[in-house]
């Protein structure tokens, strides 16, 4: 499957997911935007966000997303502006904690895409971490990319038999 990140459906979902679990994790985000994109290639064969997910040590890692919270993405100055704008990043340690800026229950849902978040949201935002990446780690696409090796894309469209 080919990926182009759409920066602003990205975002918008970055927005939607911190307005509904205010003070996210990136790696609780990361997370949810997984299940939600695989459900969503899954039933219409796109990505809500058009990331790539490559299976780290803890779990699925959105791999474009990361590089724009940790400010070392390839997207250009506006659509940092654009998620600066809309999204508090708040250090803790060597993580994080997403906060909307208000804008989250606004996103264009032309789409559709709320409802995939939302469900992702419901199943995996109160997990703990360890359930959460014990839940990821038996994922089919994640096994199976992890058993190719450490940072090997996952192949999100990939359905157990």
């Amino acid at each position: 499957m080919q990926y182009s990140v759409d920066w602003a459906r990205a975002i918008d979902a970055i927005d939607f997911v911190a307005s509904r679990r205010p003070g996210v994790s990136p790696f609780r985000l990361g997370m949810i935007l997984f299940f939600a994109d695989r459900r969503h290639v899954l039933d219409h064969g796109c990505s809500i966000t058009g990331d790539r997910y490559v299976a780290m040590e803890h779990g699925p890692v959105p791999v474009a997303i990361r590089g724009l919270l940790k400010s070392e993405s390839d997207c250009s100055d506006d659509e940092l502006s654009n998620l600066k704008s809309r999204i508090d990043i708040e250090l803790e340690g060597r993580t994080g904690r997403l906060f909307s800026k208000g804008q989250g229950a606004a996103v264009d849902d032309t789409r559709g895409h709320r409802a995939y978040l939302d469900a992702a949201i419901e199943r995996y935002g109160t997990m703990t971490p360890r359930d959460l990446k014990r839940r990821s780690c038996a994922d089919l696409a994640y096994a199976k990319a992890r058993k190719a090796g450490h940072r090997h894309e996952i192949d999100i469209g990939l359905c157990a038999d």
